[in-house]
């Protein structure tokens, strides 16, 4: 073999090893507040939620000083991807559970996206986006 065609399979495994890193934790953890939503019902006003994520692997969600929720979140699967910007970016699913029930959400860069009966308050929403907050 030719050395080019060593480096050219060389290459060839990096960028594969590169593409299909799992998601750290780190990339995972912190707080998000709830964004953009599609109701089940209508709303005369609308409560902002905010999901903490711990690096124990704890959940929180709250609404204001009431904490609604808490459990555990566990990654399913994760990979880095082509986001938006060109960028490789984090995307996970993310399995919630609590009180016996599960709610998986799907991450990309820093938004979760949740959706029909994998929202945590399902009754009210359809669709809902937490985007992180990197100030907290």
């Amino acid at each position: 073999m030719l050395i080019s065609e060593r480096l050219f399979f060389l290459m060839l495994i990096i960028f594969n090893l590169i593409g299909c890193r799992k998601v750290e934790d780190a990339a995972i953890i912190g707080s998000y507040e709830s964004d953009k939503f599609v109701s089940k019902v209508a709303l005369a006003e609308f409560e902002s939620t905010t999901l903490r994520l711990f690096d124990d692997y704890r959940f929180r969600l709250d609404e204001m000083d009431t904490t609604l929720i808490e459990g555990k979140w566990k990654i399913l699967e994760s990979q880095y991807n082509e986001g938006y910007s060109g960028q490789q970016e984090p995307q996970a699913t993310v399995e919630f559970t609590f009180n016996n029930k599960k709610v998986v959400g799907n991450f990309r860069g820093s938004i979760f996206y949740f959706s029909d009966a994998n929202t945590f308050q399902h009754e009210i929403y359809r669709q809902i986006l937490y985007v992180k907050r990197f100030n907290k």
